[in-house]
């Protein structure tokens, strides 16, 4: 049964009324739809940041290394940075990716975002 005859039926809304309902439930897609765009914009400015900060993510990970006791120190620094440096941006760009985070964290959905709100500056 179509929203339309429901909505006259229960006596909630005359033919007139109804375009307002019509309005709010546009109103509300494009809100989901925005929040969508503005999260891909904040995950793409931290994917960015992210990306543009590797050394400096790598020099805090070599410093904690360093801070351990002696062989396991070594151990640290032969292993994980090497690691790091590999796998850390396939990882942003995979399994931390604008799109994926926003899907995880509800904001977005199948849909892909409007590219409204695409303007926005990304974090630097």
């Amino acid at each position: 049964m179509p929203p339309t005859m429901i909505c006259t039926l229960l006596k909630m809304c005359s033919g007139k009324s109804m375009g307002h309902v019509q309005e709010y439930l546009k109103k509300i897609f494009k809100l989901k739809t925005i929040k969508c765009d503005v999260c891909m914009d904040v995950m793409t400015g931290v994917d960015d940041y992210l990306t543009d900060h590797m050394v400096d993510i790598q020099a805090k990970i070599s410093g904690f290394c360093k801070r351990l006791p002696s062989p396991i120190s070594t151990k640290c620094t032969d292993i994980i940075i090497p690691e790091f440096k590999e796998l850390f941006p396939k990882f942003i760009k995979t399994e931390l990716s604008p799109g994926n985070v926003c899907k995880l964290l509800h904001i977005c959905s199948n849909h892909m975002p409007s590219k409204e709100l695409h303007s926005v500056n990304k974090i630097k």
